[in-house]
């Protein structure tokens, strides 16, 4: 019996593998792309739904930081709060409820951050030690690229995740830079400003690579040459 896969995405280097592909590079997020599904359909739209679905918006950009929230984004939202969403209780489920485990692990990643490449690109890495025994995810530290990108002239954010077998790189940037061309040097993807990779080595000689090949971009300046 043939399997019907429907691929929903927004981003631009998705591979189109379903059967059905619904891809918009302009929305800055798939929860508006659903929620904006359940309008045209006129589904209902209960108000326990409006937190999910404005958790999915709000993550998305960053909690309407990222480039990519436009006037379509902050329509929506509005009018999620207008059916009962409340956005304060979602940045503080989402941003405010981290354990102090977790709390310190962002002081060892921010402890280890270095400048590169005449200061526009600032890394940091986390190795499996790190994470050993502390009950802390992974999915904790996902806003600790953003700090780095926070530091004056950075242009990249690096933050490199030991795993098992490979390092998980997270990458932000800001205008001129690309995250979606940086993370496709290692056969990754996902968007302008945030992106992501795996290479196959330690957070160390990953970050030593990643610098290496990101000189190949220098038609932007980014050696500083």
């Amino acid at each position: 019996e043939r399997v019907v896969v429907i691929n929903i995405d927004h981003h631009g280097d998705n591979s189109r593998f379903g059967s059905f592909n619904w891809i918009d590079e302009q929305s800055s997020s798939v929860g508006l792309m659903i929620y904006e599904l359940f309008l045209f359909a006129r589904w209902e739209i209960s108000r326990e739904m409006t937190d999910p679905f404005f958790t999915a918006i709000a993550t998305d950009t960053g909690f309407f930081r990222f480039p990519s929230t436009d006037e379509r984004t902050l329509r929506t939202a509005a009018d999620l709060v207008a059916r009962g969403a409340e956005p304060s209780r979602v940045f503080r489920e989402v941003y405010e409820n981290r354990s102090l485990a977790g709390l310190h692990l962002w002081g060892t990643g921010l402890s280890r951050a270095t400048l590169h490449l005449d200061g526009k690109v600032c890394a940091t890495f986390l190795t499996r030690e790190d994470f050993s025994g502390i009950g802390v995810a992974r999915e904790d530290t996902e806003d600790l690229v953003n700090a780095l990108l926070s530091v004056r002239g950075v242009l990249a954010a690096l933050l490199f995740q030991e795993d098992e077998g490979c390092c998980r790189v997270s990458i932000r940037t800001r205008d001129p830079l690309n995250a979606r061309d940086m993370a496709a040097l290692w056969g990754g993807g996902g968007h302008e400003r945030a992106s992501g990779c795996r290479i196959e080595d330690t957070p160390e000689r990953s970050l030593k690579a990643f610098l290496s090949r990101l000189e190949e971009l220098d038609e932007i300046g980014l050696s500083g040459n």
